[in-house]
């Protein structure tokens, strides 16, 4: 049974993996894979091994090598949760939200209340002033009997 081995060098171009060489060699293709990882070029390297049987004509491929770059952020390409974890928010979060509020309301209008909460504002403002105004009419009529 004579199988015969190669091994395809794959990398990840805008979403699509694309074959960049063909080796015999495991060794070299691996080496050759972490080579264009380093450069910075492809985002993503894959090395497949694909056995091919000449007898029976069949053909297996396997992953033997997969690795991705990762990417590092600046500063200020974090936003929201991701940037809270910063060195920042750690130091003072109050001061840290106060100062993303603030940027965040900056030349924007304040929104205004509706007429539901205009209603239910007032109903409550008067509902105070009277239950204030019953308890002093009591207190008055309590120190006029004395």
């Amino acid at each position: 049974m004579s199988q015969v081995s190669s091994f395809e060098i794959l990398s990840l171009i805008k979403g699509k993996w694309e074959v960049i060489d063909v080796v015999d060699n495991k060794a070299k293709a691996i080496g050759e894979a972490e080579h264009h990882l380093k450069e910075g070029l492809f985002s993503a390297v894959e090395v497949i091994e694909e056995r091919y049987d000449e007898e029976t004509g069949e053909s297996h491929s396997f992953v033997v090598f997969n690795k991705v770059r990762v990417i590092r952020k600046t500063k200020e390409q974090y936003i929201g949760k991701e940037r809270r974890k910063g060195k920042e928010w750690r130091g003072d979060p109050k001061k840290y939200g106060r100062e993303q509020r603030e940027k965040s309301l900056k030349g924007k209008k304040r929104r205004s209340a509706t007429r539901a909460e205009q209603t239910i504002r007032g109903t409550l403002i008067l509902l105070i002033l009277l239950f204030l105004g019953i308890i002093g009419l009591t207190y008055i009529v309590e120190n006029l009997d004395r």
